[in-house]
């Protein structure tokens, strides 16, 4: 179930004597900040770092580099976008759970569609908070992981109440929840207009392999045609 703690937070003070605190402390807790955006992971960093339980260890632009970045340093808690360059967020979150079943992962993304929020928590993430929140979401939701709680921040609860009302039949829903993780990845950009080329391009997999997650998702989906195929990923992205 997931737990909504919002309202009546102070604003974070981002002073430059804050940002510019001390920030080795070995009692605070690490913190890995993956996002493709490099003004986006000042942001998140700023936020980790001004928090006296937190610091940040490192941080990465995409998926491939994430990896390498975890195995390297450990984290105890990974706040990471789940559109990223090179492979997919919440592939990502399910192979650190894996690796490291005591980290905790905070998502920070745009994405609201209220399939991938949930696959977010299915995949192990705690936390799910939008782009757009207040930076005192963000911390709330860290504070909520560090206790093993599980948080979701004011806009994506306000999107997912608002999106549940115009989804799709339930068993459109219900055939999509049996597309895997990279599956679903390539059927949302396939719905924003992305060809295989360039799908195969930003997941580093080839043109064939690409194909075969096609095929896979037209069989799933019980359509006839790549035709079909495109046209639902269309309606799908255009109405969650």
């Amino acid at each position: 179930m997931l737990i909504s703690l919002t309202g009546g937070l102070p604003p974070v003070n981002f002073s430059r004597e804050l940002l510019m605190q001390d920030v080795t402390n070995p009692k605070r807790l690490q913190v890995m900040v993956v996002d493709p955006n490099p003004l986006m992971r000042f942001a998140l960093l700023s936020v980790v770092n001004l928090h006296p339980l937190l610091q940040v260890c490192g941080e990465a632009g995409d998926a491939r580099s994430a990896r390498s970045l975890f195995l390297k340093e450990c984290p105890r808690i990974v706040v990471l976008d789940i559109d990223l360059p090179k492979g997919d967020g919440i592939e990502l979150v399910r192979e650190f759970v894996q690796f490291e079943s005591m980290c905790r992962y905070v998502v920070v993304s745009a994405i609201s569609e209220p399939g991938i929020v949930q696959r977010a928590f299915d995949a192990g993430a705690q936390a799910y908070v939008s782009k757009n929140d207040e930076a005192t979401e963000l911390t709330v939701a860290l504070e909520t992981v560090i206790t093993n709680g599980t948080f979701i921040g004011k806009l994506i609860s306000q999107a997912i109440g608002f999106n549940i009302t115009n989804t799709p039949p339930k068993r459109a829903l219900k055939l999509l929840g049996n597309l895997s993780d990279r599956e679903m990845h390539i059927f949302r950009r396939m719905g924003k207009g992305e060809g295989t080329t360039a799908i195969s391009r930003e997941l580093g997999i080839s043109i064939k392999t690409v194909e075969t997650h096609q095929a896979h998702i037209k069989k799933k989906l019980h359509l006839a045609s790549s035709t079909q195929l495109h046209l639902a990923a269309e309606s799908w992205v255009r109405i969650a």
